[in-house]
């Protein structure tokens, strides 16, 4: 039976990334079914039947997306592919005549993660949006924040890019965020030091190989800021703000650790 390519009624970006997060993990996919999802990769991209991975590559490839990629759908992995093809995401398509490969899908994979993760946050941006009241506004938000509580709770499935400010801002201005002490203040900014540290390092990296000077000189000069504690104002406040999306994160670990009912909670602040 051959690979049925079925089209999807025109929807917004952001719905769809939404419902493609809602499937079963690869983690605990058949490999049939990761199959079938590949085999719709290979015809999507027009690859050549003699350059499907067969035999050991095609269970090597199999294992590395349950293990390295099992967090994602296969919905989403589809999804993915289908906005790479379109353009929607910069990302090389050429196999250069080399046969589909672990490499290959995990470049496509780590575009589509910033660019979803870019969509997200757009999504989460309700405070721009001019045409919604308050209460509205307040609305969305608590659709947002119980959706990402109850996948993260029920299937584990979440971007880190969905820790956003506005999250932080929504659950504490309805009461159920709590103030942090200044010992575990002190712990979110140094956490958050670290991973733009580490962030920066890696774009320090990728402007020296692409040799653009301009932009190695200000990541270089912005990681010395880090290291001697003089970042400027602006900075200083972008990093603050980074703290207060890694204490949304650990609320909600910390909500379904304590198996608290975070939906009821928030229906009832409101």
């Amino acid at each position: 039976m051959g690979t049925k390519i079925q089209t999807t009624k025109s929807k917004d970006i952001s719905t769809r990334i939404e419902e493609s997060r809602q499937g079963t993990r690869i983690l605990d996919c058949a490999d049939r079914d990761i199959k079938e999802t590949l085999a719709f990769i290979y015809v999507l991209l027009g690859i050549n039947p003699d350059k499907y991975p067969k035999g050991v590559s095609n269970t090597v490839l199999i294992g590395y997306m349950k293990t390295i990629l099992g967090r994602y759908t296969l919905e989403e992995v589809r999804l993915a592919f289908e906005q790479a093809i379109a353009g929607k995401f910069e990302v090389e398509l050429d196999l250069y005549d080399r046969t589909f490969n672990s490499l290959f899908l995990q470049r496509v994979m780590n575009a589509w993660s910033a660019y979803r993760g870019g969509i997200i946050c757009e999504v989460a941006m309700i405070e721009e949006i001019t045409d919604l009241s308050q209460e509205e506004k307040m609305q969305k938000m608590a659709e947002y924040t119980i959706s990402l509580f109850e996948r993260m709770r029920d299937d584990g499935v979440y971007s880190d890019n969905e820790f956003t400010e506005q999250k932080h801002d929504f659950l504490y201005n309805i009461g159920l965020m709590p103030v942090a002490n200044d010992e575990y203040r002190a712990k979110l900014l140094e956490e958050a030091t670290a991973i733009w540290k580490n962030r920066l390092m890696t774009d320090l990296e990728f402007a020296r190989a692409q040799n653009r000077r301009a932009a190695v000189e200000y990541f270089r000069d912005l990681l010395k800021c880090i290291e001697t504690d003089s970042l400027k104002a602006d900075h200083g406040k972008a990093l603050a703000r980074f703290a207060k999306q890694l204490k949304v994160r650990d609320f909600l670990f910390d909500c379904i650790k304590t198996e608290r009912d975070l939906k009821t909670e928030i229906q009832k602040a409101l």
